[in-house]
């Protein structure tokens, strides 16, 4: 009887425990779920928050690669490169590391940009790769690098300009040669259908048009307004002289022919006159610029300027010629001698009104019009 009892007793003790029991594993298990929904929450706002630091570092370490370049702090840029850095990162202007080295001539950085896979031919936003940039500074060692490395040396700018047709514009024989050695087209034509040879006998460059001809330039091509290589030779100049042209002499006028020495005084005046004209080339102008609360800001600007005349230029002034047509004085030394350059500079903040192209505008007493 006593032991039904104690039974009895047990079984309605553990029928009383048992919804309690349950009862607090479930309290248990609610609070369990509760603690690792906050625990994944942290540990996913964790992750975002290393996430962002891991970009922004990112974007630290892209722009001191490109810094690295540009200033050429090798043992910088090969750290940075040992870091993982993408050597091909194209920043906001569409430039890569490999075109700062090559604006800033920096030959050693550029070297250790292509060793370690940096592309040769990426186009910035203008359109330009490496060796366009190299070839437009005339930085003849920067630009046979970059053709060693298989860059195309036949690619154009805006303009329709290989850089080949580029080293002729400017007289420079030793680019010329260079690139022609890699393979340049030696016939391209720019936009207004001319060409290196052309260029060349514009110049009245008879070293560069002796080795264009040897090269087999083609004589006979045509510009977009008709012309051949040989209506742009100068009956006095050098390029006459080498044969290569038939040079026509201008036709006799009808009229009563004057006497012999008011011809000579005539082309006296006439190639006195010509001569003291000369003419002003300058690189497309490159600014620095950084964003204001008012928007974006031109600091500084700088263009290369130089001489390609034959006699000194007087009187200098350029012109920095902003998007929308505003125009800003540079300065400059006012003169500079037959085949001289210089740098223009301007160096106050000057307010932008839009984005775009940089140009200059030159002026001299004795330019050519």
């Amino acid at each position: 009887m006593n032991l039904r009892i104690v039974l009895i007793s047990s079984f309605l003790v553990t029928a009383l425990l048992v919804p309690v029991q349950l009862r607090a594993e479930n309290s248990n298990s609610k609070s369990k779920f509760i603690t690792d929904l906050d625990s994944a929450k942290a540990e996913r706002r964790h992750a975002e928050r290393e996430a962002e630091r891991t970009k922004q570092q990112k974007k630290v370490e892209l722009s001191e690669l490109s810094q690295a370049a540009k200033s050429g702090k090798l043992s910088e840029l090969v750290t940075l490169i040992g870091k993982g850095v993408d050597v091909n990162y194209v920043d906001g202007q569409g430039k890569t590391a490999l075109h700062y080295a090559a604006a800033s001539g920096q030959l050693g950085a550029a070297q250790v940009l292509l060793e370690n896979k940096a592309l040769v031919d990426t186009k910035t936003k203008e359109g330009l790769t490496p060796l366009l940039i190299a070839a437009r500074a005339r930085d003849v060692a920067m630009v046979e690098l970059f053709a060693d490395r298989g860059a195309n040396v036949n690619v154009q700018d805006e303009l329709g300009s290989t850089p080949l047709i580029f080293a002729a514009s400017e007289g420079d024989s030793v680019l010329a040669r260079v690139l022609l050695r890699h393979g340049s087209q030696i016939d391209a034509k720019d936009k207004n259908g001319y060409t290196a040879l052309m260029f060349a006998v514009l110049n009245d460059d008879a070293a560069l048009v002796s080795e264009l001809v040897r090269s087999g330039a083609n004589k006979d091509l045509m510009s977009m307004t008709g012309k051949r290589a040989q209506d742009l030779v100068k009956v006095d100049g050098s390029v006459a002289d080498l044969g290569y042209f038939e040079v026509k002499e201008a036709a006799p006028s009808s009229a009563a022919e004057p006497e012999a020495s008011q011809i000579d005084d005539a082309q006296d005046d006439s190639r006195s006159e010509s001569s003291q004209l000369t003419r002003l080339r300058a690189r497309r102008p490159e600014g620095v610029f950084i964003n204001s609360s008012n928007g974006l800001k031109l600091k500084s600007a700088h263009a290369e300027v130089r001489n390609v005349g034959s006699v000194k230029a007087d009187n200098i002034q350029v012109y920095l010629i902003l998007p929308g047509g505003v125009r800003v004085k540079m300065s400059g030394p006012s003169t500079l001698r037959r085949n001289a350059e210089a740098i223009y500079v301007l160096e106050q903040d000057t307010q932008m009104t839009r984005e775009g192209r940089l140009r200059v505008d030159l002026l001299c007493d004795n330019c050519r019009r």
